[in-house]
């Protein structure tokens, strides 16, 4: 099976809008307790936020909480030149799951 979890309770298809909430509306009373408890019940996590994760720097905030987490190579990299597990576009589809470099590490 497959669970997809966000590290933003406030969704929107535009970036934009979610930048102009605030941090606690974006984020929700009840986000980071959904995470704990999804990645502790799961095999594997695949972190997969994008840029986006920096906002409010939410990926390091999350990242404690999750289980043992992983990304997907893109071009031979591990994270984006933000440091950030790269989101799904535009990787194949058998990427194999590394490990991420340390949190919020700038890509080599």
């Amino acid at each position: 099976g497959l669970i997809i979890v966000n590290l933003f309770a406030y969704r929107a298809g535009d970036p934009n809008v979610l930048k102009n909430l605030s941090e606690a509306c974006a984020v929700g009373p009840h986000n980071d307790t959904a995470l704990r408890a999804i990645t502790a019940a799961c095999g594997r996590t695949i972190a997969a936020w994008g840029d986006g994760g920096a906002d409010w720097e939410r990926s390091t905030t999350v990242r404690p909480y999750l289980n043992n987490p992983q990304g997907l190579l893109k071009n031979s990299k591990h994270v984006t030149l933000k440091g950030q597990p790269f989101y799904p576009k535009g990787i194949r589809l058998d990427a194999d799951p590394v490990d991420l470099p340390g949190p919020a590490t700038p890509a080599p």
